[in-house]
């Protein structure tokens, strides 16, 4: 008996060592920010704590802003442990050899997870699919008689002057509205010169610099339309906002949003762990039934067919995202630090 009690004892002291040692391990999570992030706390944060005991500090900011700090850190502690980006700059960033490559033994929904949707050279995957259109309010465009935009080429009209907004080049989805002017126009993304001659013939209100503020403007009545994604676009239309949105006639965009582990963290299972977390069809659902993202994890198949309602909002598998037209990254990437420029003189002049 006596030595039974000294094993349980001893178990116990190992427990709770090593729920002490996890309750000291932090991770920084370099995030969105907005609802975005509290839909990834709500649903993936919150529980992942409760689990393991590892705390989660969320730094909020634009992928551009996270990747910035990611390449000024070279040579000294990073900034954070996982950061969430974009399919662009998480390219770069794994050029920089910022980011670590994922064990799959402990990343395991990985193996859940649509083919598109996984990195081929072992970095973090597609969390989310998600597009990019145009968002109009609806009734003022009816009271105003401006007809339903069509082309990316209709946010030019002139009852819209200083009524539309466009993201700032730190956005993402600024790249989509270069690319979409250029198509417009007969370019594409390695063809752009006559779509940034006319993106500086605009005139549009101001530039978005985050989601947050550019629903703020539409509400408030200054903005009438926008280039921006369906889940923030179909988050204020279950609001009841007279907002719709659109795919223009020259292909709406889609989009991938990756989750990676940054190098030289001191926590790099743990992270991962999280990650797997995200990765969760439960954590996946909830996320797309508060913002409508698409989830990769593709266990969610027949319950998104089970509710058609919801998977309208988002590109809810493959075949939905290749409907859409998809930028070659790496022409983005070889083209992004000339269309930087090119925007400063000639857009946000």
């Amino acid at each position: 008996m006596k030595r039974l009690l000294l094993a349980a004892a001893g178990l116990l002291s190992l427990t709770l060592a090593t729920t002490a040692g996890a309750q000291q391990v932090t991770l920084r999570v370099a995030c969105y920010g907005g609802l975005f992030t509290e839909s990834q706390q709500k649903f993936g944060g919150s529980l992942f704590s409760t689990r393991t005991g590892i705390k989660i500090e969320w730094i909020d900011g634009n992928p551009e802003d996270h990747l910035a700090k990611l390449i000024a850190s070279r040579g000294r502690a990073a900034p954070f442990d996982i950061v969430y980006l974009e399919e662009s700059n998480q390219a770069r960033a794994a050029e920089a050899g910022m980011l670590m490559k994922l064990d799959p033994k402990v990343v395991t929904n990985l193996a859940h997870l649509y083919p598109q949707a996984q990195n081929r050279e072992g970095y973090g995957p597609a969390m989310l699919f998600w597009s990019v259109g145009i968002s109009y309010n609806a009734k003022v465009f009816a009271e105003q008689g401006i007809p339903e935009p069509k082309s990316w080429l209709d946010l030019w009209h002139p009852k819209l002057e200083r009524r539309f907004a466009f993201p700032d080049i730190a956005q993402g989805t600024a790249t989509d509205l270069i690319i979409g002017t250029a198509r417009a126009l007969g370019g594409n993304e390695r063809n752009t010169d006559a779509a940034f001659d006319k993106l500086g013939q605009a005139k549009p209100l101001y530039f978005y610099t985050s989601s947050s503020d550019l629903r703020a403007k539409f509400r408030a009545g200054d903005v009438w339309a926008a280039v921006w994604n369906n889940g923030r676009s179909w988050g204020m239309i279950d609001e009841g906002f007279p907002l719709k949105f659109v795919y223009p006639t020259e292909g709406g965009h889609g989009k991938l949003s990756t989750i990676d582990v940054v190098t030289g963290t001191k926590h790099p299972k743990e992270a991962m762990m999280f990650i797997n977390q995200v990765l969760d069809p439960l954590t996946q659902l909830g996320q797309a039934n508060q913002i409508p993202y698409g989830p990769t994890n593709k266990l969610l198949a027949p319950v998104l067919a089970a509710y058609p309602d919801l998977a309208q909002k988002f590109p809810a598998s493959p075949e939905a995202l290749e409907k859409l037209y998809v930028p070659d990254v790496k022409a983005v990437n070889d083209n992004y630090s000339k269309w930087v420029d090119q925007w400063n003189r000639k857009v946000k002049k």
